[in-house]
């Protein structure tokens, strides 16, 4: 991933990972933070040092990365709007997050992403018993228990 950040300072972040929002930190042994630009660094490297969170709420939300959880070497907000590079607040200007690997590896990814959309479609369709298209009002009344065939109550 490069981070293009203002006052015109370029920053990667390098893993094995597949990059996956969690509560957890994650990452290899070989995730690796580099300063680009205005000097080529390695900053750190090591594992467990990304944190990428946009949905739970009670812990901290946006992409941090660095192993010291409390002062991370980057750490964008959840809007992606601002960042902070070793606590210098900026600008974020421009994220590009690019995938490498085999071709093995891509036809394995193209599958499980096909697999997921498929799963997707089938969780999206609830089978609704009765006759839900011909009258729906009826439908939900007789899902609440209620019978609504008046001749078959048994009144008489």
């Amino acid at each position: 991933m490069l981070i293009s950040m203002s006052p015109n300072i370029l920053l990667g972040v390098v893993t094995e990972e597949e990059w996956r929002e969690s509560t957890q930190r994650w990452g290899s042994m070989n995730t690796s933070v580099i300063k680009i630009l205005p000097k080529l660094e390695i900053l750190e490297r090591g594992s467990n040092m990304i944190y990428l969170n946009q949905k739970t709420r009670g812990l901290p939300y946006g992409l941090h990365v660095g192993s010291n959880v409390k002062n991370p070497v980057i750490a964008i907000d959840k809007d992606m709007e601002s960042v902070k590079f070793n606590q210098v607040s900026g600008t974020l200007v421009e994220i590009e997050v690019w995938g490498c690997g085999t071709e093995q590896e891509r036809q394995q990814q193209q599958e499980q992403k096909r697999w997921e959309v498929q799963q997707a479609e089938q969780q999206r369709k609830v089978k609704l018993p009765g006759q839900w298209d011909d009258n729906p009002d009826k439908a939900l009344l007789e899902i609440a228990g209620i019978n609504v065939n008046h001749s078959e109550r048994g009144d008489t």
